[in-house]
């Protein structure tokens, strides 16, 4: 176990999983506390299933821990099963609300739910618990900047916090463009993987005036920022809180019909604000 703790810092799943393997095979079958901590290496390892089964296992063994509960609501989160993970890391936070990591995480999945207002309360709670959770500062100055209200304080303090933390670059990225630095917001996104990765990286080069050849895929955002309306309208009824924003903010970018892109970023916040999301489940 004490291996895989060190393996786990050195940033090598592999053999922390391998190891962790092994430390379950050696204890009971029913051993919570070890299934926990191998449902953190698949989740890290991207292995999802076999961290569900995991977090299922330890959450059964002790249903007052509030681990295994969290870990299966960022799987379920990182799946896009967002009203499945919102369940999850409701009861996390009810069985350890003092750990403002947890509030940062269910106000991330709020906001996926289009219910921007508890995300704030959320976030909020996070950073009075927890200061150093640098990803909700930029996230709370952006939601300042949309509403109009003063954001320079929070993003200052949130890139304090992320610089050199590879591990929240796209908080990075979306926070430097927010203030200005394009450049290192492109610096920022230059390694992100998949989708997002690609969002960040055409935002960043849009922003600095490369015009709409940087955007690629067959996103909302992607296509409005193409001119491709027709493409858009149909992925409209669609939209997700983060894409009304990319929205907002691909109004600040050159080389965009400003009419076109008001209309569908218009039509977006109205469906979000006037559509029930799906039920949390139990």
């Amino acid at each position: 176990m004490e291996r895989a703790f060190l393996l786990a810092d050195l940033g090598e799943t592999e053999a922390e999983v391998a190891d962790l393997d092994r430390a379950v095979a050696l204890s009971a079958p029913d051993d919570g506390g070890v299934r926990a901590l191998r449902g953190e290496a698949y989740r890290r390892a991207g292995r999802y299933e076999e961290a569900l089964a995991d977090y299922a296992a330890a959450a059964e063994d002790d249903p007052r821990d509030a681990l295994p509960v969290a870990g299966r609501g960022y799987v379920l989160r990182a799946l896009g099963r967002h009203e499945e993970a919102y369940a999850c890391l409701t009861r996390a936070v009810a069985l350890d609300p003092g750990q403002g990591a947890l509030h940062a995480a269910l106000a991330a999945t709020l906001l996926s739910l289009s219910r921007p207002e508890e995300a704030l309360s959320a976030l909020d709670r996070a950073l009075e618990l927890d200061p150093e959770i640098g990803w909700a500062y930029g996230r709370r100055a952006r939601a300042c900047l949309a509403s109009g209200g003063e954001a320079l304080p929070f993003l200052d303090h949130c890139l304090s916090l992320l610089d050199g933390r590879v591990a929240s670059g796209e908080a990075l990225a979306a926070s430097h463009r927010a203030r200005g630095n394009f450049g290192p917001a492109a610096d920022a996104a230059a390694s992100l993987p998949g989708q997002s990765g690609a969002f960040h990286r055409a935002m960043a080069a849009s922003r600095r005036g490369c015009g709409p050849h940087a955007w690629q895929g067959d996103g909302l955002v992607a296509s409005c920022a193409r001119g491709d309306w027709s493409r858009a309208d149909e992925l409209l009824p669609d939209v997700t809180w983060e894409e009304a924003e990319g929205l907002e903010e691909l109004g600040l970018c050159g080389g965009v019909d400003r009419g076109e892109l008001r209309r569908r970023r218009d039509e977006a916040w109205t469906l979000l604000r006037t559509t029930s999301p799906t039920p949390p489940l139990p």
